[in-house]
């Protein structure tokens, strides 16, 4: 990327991205608010499958392009995934499947190039108490906030990334 565009105007078109979506869906539940019931549904609104599938494949190919782009189709995948899984438990697990099956084949890649040696490991495994911490906190958080704020904090954590990403000096 940063042959063709500087990296800060990337990581700010990116920011911005990351921005509309997170406007795109607040946007949406507001209008939703006006017309749905005061309970969230558990299972989306019923759509043709060719229409769900081809939203899907398109989602997850710009999630693919981006993670390949940035290091992270989180955003969209996230999005995206949201609107099939509305139970946190769904969204999670299909969200933790695909960054699996993605880092599987980023880790691939950077075992073939060499990229992985003594200091990568040690700054890996210098994070695992952070990623340990920060697991038992979600794991505490998905069993006490229902889906409905868990789905609200998503899109608001989402706005307020990609303020940072778009300000990012």
């Amino acid at each position: 990327l940063g042959a063709t565009i500087p990296e800060r105007v990337g990581v700010r078109l990116f920011g911005a991205f990351v921005l509309g979506l997170a406007l795109t869906e607040a946007i949406g539940r507001l209008r939703a608010a006006r017309t749905e019931p005061a309970h969230e549904p558990s299972e989306p609104p019923r759509e043709h499958p060719a229409r769900t599938w081809a939203r899907g494949a398109i989602a997850m190919t710009g999630c693919g392009v981006l993670f390949g782009m940035y290091g992270t189709g989180g955003p969209l995948a996230g999005w995206s995934v949201s609107h099939h899984a509305r139970d946190p438990g769904v969204f999670r697990a299909s969200l933790a499947t695909l960054w699996l099956v993605l880092n599987a084949i980023v880790l691939g890649r950077f075992a073939l190039g060499g990229q992985i040696h003594g200091r990568s490991l040690a700054l890996t495994l210098a994070f695992v108490p952070a990623l340990a911490v920060g697991t038992l906190a979600g794991e505490w958080l998905h069993r006490t906030v229902p889906a409905k704020t868990f789905r609200a904090g998503v899109f608001a954590m989402l706005f307020l990334v990609g303020c940072v990403l778009v300000t990012r000096r």
